[in-house]
């Protein structure tokens, strides 16, 4: 229930980050807030699935090692980002 709620949260940077990176111009805190929604969202399907021999205590365990593993993954996706030739903003940069 958490999950679902904390993606309904999040969904503002989901188009915050599809507007953006359509200009080729992300701002890194929705590029990351983006991230921490696509793992939400993730997170609610994956505890959805009927897998059999797997308890909703090792579906938390296997959630709980790729939380811990966000970070990592924000500066991954943000070089791949970089990468393709976008241009990531800092918070305080705000081109008008």
């Amino acid at each position: 229930m958490v999950d679902l709620f904390k993606t309904m949260m999040l969904e503002r940077y989901k188009v915050a980050f599809q507007e953006e990176i359509k200009q080729g111009l992300v701002h890194k805190e929705n590029l990351d807030k983006f991230v921490d929604f696509c793992f939400s969202e993730a997170s609610v399907a994956y505890r959805k699935m009927p897998i059999s021999g797997l308890s909703e205590e090792d579906k938390d365990d296997e959630i709980n090692k790729v939380k811990n593993m966000l970070e990592t993954i924000k500066i991954i996706v943000r070089k791949e980002i970089e990468n393709s030739g976008v241009i990531l903003l800092d918070k305080d940069l705000w081109l008008i």
